[in-house]
């Protein structure tokens, strides 16, 4: 049942590839190292650089309190645990909310005789259906009608009149803003909101206060100054106020409202996180401005995402950047060169070095701000700049595990880069990193692209057959995500001019002699290492699909020897499991060897009978290929030319419509483009065929055997010539027409 689901999910896989037309895009292709969650900017989650839109997330990390709760838990005198108080104030409803509930913060409470903060919470609780629109489309049952919730405006404005707790007669204002908001009541919310007593420094109440009050506000540029201020200050109302902030608005419209620079870098902050594009300007403005805000290190951080993906997006993967679409894609008549994406990444990198300027002219430095200048140096190449970097502040974060997790990555990359072509190894150091992130993919292939670009094809290869390990059809799993790349010899585009595993990258890409070393290598004796052991353990347990593959890169050079030397390391089980129907997996079933490629065609009737019969695979179809050559270039051979047909006959069906075209093919589609293997015009066009048949046509005595030699070498000029009569009768296509011919030369 395992393998059935396997075969299934193939069969919809390539569907999605090729009949819809699925191509890798968005968060699949983008390049990244930087982690923002490992810089304190959780706060801003939904908001980090992405391909997607933003999205609504929860605002706190694990064991992070929410501004509201902390309020509560001050005013509990801090002797209640924040779960008992997000427990009372979120959860538990009114009707339980009694001196007998055992929750600790309604006990404390009680026990304080706090009536007045247990009244206010009871009040809260009740005007939570008011906490929607009216007219609701859903038609809820909770829904309050407007005289109801006018009544319950008025209650609340009247209890924070009355209350002594100047704390908890802001919470009722702060109810009584909501409610006028949710009733359509905008004037009462503007009227509200003005009578709210002007504090020194600002709760989460008030933030939150003034989130309706934007929402309520009709000048855009007052509206976009507001949604800057609880954007930067209450994380809960982020997702919902962010629209408001309108970007096509000149600043200095939006400015003239700020009373102090806090209020104006908030506003700097927010048009950066806003821009898609260059946000430097803006970046130094909200630095200059309030230098130690927390909204800093996220547009900082956002920012340097945004240049991964400007820069690593095209130059590891060579695919345009994530947010953009690619035009060669769609277009077959574009014509693809890297160039086009090499100006571009210069200019990106350029702009790297624009950023860490900018944090070298910083008048105070954090570890945070130092590991960002290690990555923009690494991305600017500045590489020795890096590695000082990163010796300066590699003791000062030992304890920070995230902020060493972030120089690590940066560390193994730029020791990879700053070594000379030809000579790039994998040191110590770097292994132990490669370990410590073998499931970070994107990490994995930056380190195995760098190294091919440096001449190490071998570690390279290695590295690439960790990539998407976890995620193919092993054990009957997979979990639908891929990292995908191209080759920087692709021409266009199309939908498959990708490639999302390692072996069909070896196959396009590397040579024999490559591939060579990279088995010779997995073969050697493995050593005690963990690192070695790990890096190999894909390959050397795909051994015979790389002598498979090595094999078949032979066939393409038609150089039989070798290739038949690879194909006889290969057990047979190997053969019947990846081509034949009858094998262990359903991994067969668009290659079968079911057709002998020296008798038979594809929707051809037979027409020669077949002297021998042998299980067919790769294997014994190069036996017998080099067989029947000897057999045919033996001078003393007196049937030299059947020999030469037959193997003309294998060539054939060796091409793209042959019948054993997987002797040079592990796959084909209609969509596949350059760079091709080696072979593609004989694939395509089948010369060698034509070779051998022009032979066969040279040692044959037979005419009609000739004729049908011609015939099948699309010698059609030739055949005219010489065999009128027959090149009419071929072309008639009689059904018995091959057969006749072929038996003329007994």
């Amino acid at each position: 049942m395992k393998k059935f689901l396997v075969f299934i999910l193939l069969l919809i896989n390539n569907f999605y590839s090729f009949s819809c037309g699925f191509y890798p895009y968005g968060e699949e292709i983008r390049m990244y190292f930087l982690n923002p969650s490992h810089f304190n900017c959780s706060t801003f989650n939904g908001f980090h650089y992405s391909s997607k839109s933003f999205s609504l997330e929860y605002p706190y990390a694990k064991n992070e309190i929410a501004p509201n709760d902390q309020l509560w838990f001050n005013y509990c005198l801090g002797r209640v645990p924040i779960q008992a108080i997000e427990d009372a104030v979120y959860t538990i409803p009114i009707e339980l909310f009694n001196e007998r509930n055992q929750n600790k913060m309604i006990q404390f409470l009680y026990e304080s005789k706090d009536l007045d903060a247990i009244n206010y919470l009871k009040f809260a609780k009740s005007c939570e259906a008011g906490n929607m629109y009216l007219n609701d489309p859903w038609e809820r049952n909770a829904v309050f009608e407007k005289d109801k919730m006018i009544n319950k405006i008025n209650e609340a404005i009247f209890f924070s009149n009355n209350v002594k707790n100047k704390e908890l007669a802001f919470r009722y204002q702060f109810l009584a803003i909501r409610l006028a908001f949710y009733a359509g009541e905008r004037t009462k919310v503007i009227s509200i909101f003005e009578s709210l007593p002007q504090l020194n420094k600002p709760t989460i109440l008030d933030y939150w206060c003034l989130y309706f009050r934007t929402l309520v506000e009709e000048n855009k540029a007052l509206q976009s100054f507001y949604a800057a201020q609880v954007f930067a200050n209450a994380p809960e109302k982020r997702f919902a106020i962010h629209r408001s902030f309108d970007k096509k608005l000149p600043l200095e419209v939006i400015l003239k409202y700020a009373k102090n620079d806090e209020e104006k870098a908030n506003v700097y902050a927010l048009a950066a996180m806003k821009k898609v594009d260059k946000s430097l300007d803006y970046i130094k403005k909200a630095f200059e401005l309030n230098s130690n805000a927390i909204f800093n290190t996220f547009i900082l951080i956002r920012e340097i995402n945004k240049i991964e993906d400007w820069v690593f997006t095209p130059y590891y993967t060579t695919f345009f950047p994530s947010l953009e679409k690619n035009p060669f894609q769609w277009d077959d008549n574009l014509k693809f060169s890297y160039s086009i994406l090499e100006k571009r990444i210069q200019s990106d990198r350029l702009y790297a070095k624009e950023v860490l300027q900018f944090l070298n002219s910083l008048p105070f430095k954090n570890p945070q701000i130092e590991v960002c200048k290690a990555h923009l140096a690494f991305i600017s190449k500045e590489y020795q700049e890096c590695n000082k970097i990163i010796a300066n502040v590699e003791n000062q974060i030992q304890k920070d595990e995230k902020l060493t997790s972030e120089l690590q990555l940066i560390k193994a990359l730029n020791e990879i880069v700053s070594q000379k072509n030809g000579n790039a190894t994998i040191s110590k150091d770097i292994q132990e990193i490669l370990l410590q992130n073998k499931d970070n993919d994107r990490f994995l292939f930056a380190i195995a692209r760098e190294l091919e670009f440096l001449g190490n094809t071998t570690d390279a290869a290695f590295l690439l057959s960790k990539i998407n390990y976890n995620s193919n059809f092993e054990e009957g799993y997979y979990n639908g995500s891929f990292l995908t790349w191209k080759s920087r010899a692709h021409k266009k585009g199309s939908y498959r001019d990708y490639f999302d595993d390692y072996f069909g990258y070896l196959d396009i890409i590397y040579t024999p002699q490559q591939l060579e070393v990279i088995i010779k290598t997995a073969s050697e004796n493995n050593t005690n290492s963990i690192f070695i052991n790990w890096m190999k353990d894909r390959i050397i347990k795909e051994m015979p699909k790389l002598y498979d593959l090595l094999g078949t890169k032979y066939i393409r050079q038609n150089n039989l020897e070798k290739a038949l030397a690879c194909f006889q390391k290969i057990d047979e089980k190997y053969w019947i499991t990846n081509y034949s129907l009858w094998g262990d997996d359903y991994i067969a079933y668009d290659k079968i060897f079911d057709k002998n490629p020296f008798f038979t065609f594809k929707n051809t009737p037979e027409f020669i009978p077949e002297k021998e019969d042998f299980y067919l695979t790769k294997k014994s179809v190069t036996e017998r290929l080099i067989y029947y050559l000897e057999k045919a270039n033996n001078p003393n051979e007196s049937e030299r030319d059947f020999y030469y047909f037959l193997v003309a006959n294998c060539y054939r069906n060796m091409i793209k419509y042959g019948n054993v075209w997987m002797m040079r093919r592990f796959g084909t589609s209609s969509y596949d483009v350059a760079p091709f293997p080696e072979d593609e015009a004989e694939f395509q066009n089948g010369y060698l065929s034509k070779k051998y048949y022009k032979l066969a046509y040279k040692y044959s005595n037979s005419e009609k055997f000739k004729a049908l030699c011609l015939w099948l070498a699309e010698d059609y000029k030739q055949l005219k010539n010489k065999f009128e009569n027959e090149y009419y009768d071929l072309s008639d296509r009689n059904c018995t027409a091959f057969e006749d011919y072929f038996n003329s030369r007994k």
